[in-house]
């Protein structure tokens, strides 16, 4: 399941938290990417969507790329692990960093 966090004070606090577009984007060594798909396709009403990575295909990473809908929201990307969230401050309209993906269910904020 993928889902995006966006929220806090940045310049200007704001308490919108939704995004403006979203995009996935996997790959087999952590530096070359190609964009998939996300299912519900990307609404700003929806909170959670989800990706099928192949791990037979060799997907190692993914990234995530979020544009927030105010301009004083920060965005947060990162993966849950052990039950704990690491989140590391993103852009708005650029992409995150690598994430390394684990064997099995991924669950990326």
């Amino acid at each position: 399941m993928l889902g995006l966090f966006a929220a806090g004070p940045a310049q200007a606090q704001s308490s919108d938290s939704t995004l403006r577009a979203l995009a996935v984007e996997v790959s087999t060594d952590g530096v070359n990417f190609t964009r998939v798909g996300i299912d519900p396709e990307f609404s700003p009403a929806k909170l959670h969507f989800e990706s099928a990575v192949q791990a037979s295909a060799g997907h190692t990473h993914v990234r995530l790329t979020g544009t927030v809908n105010h301009g004083g929201a920060t965005l947060r990307v990162g993966k849950i692990v052990g039950g704990r969230r690491s989140l590391t401050p993103v852009a708005s309209g650029s992409p995150s960093g690598a994430i390394a993906l684990a064997d099995g269910a991924n669950q990326i904020l």
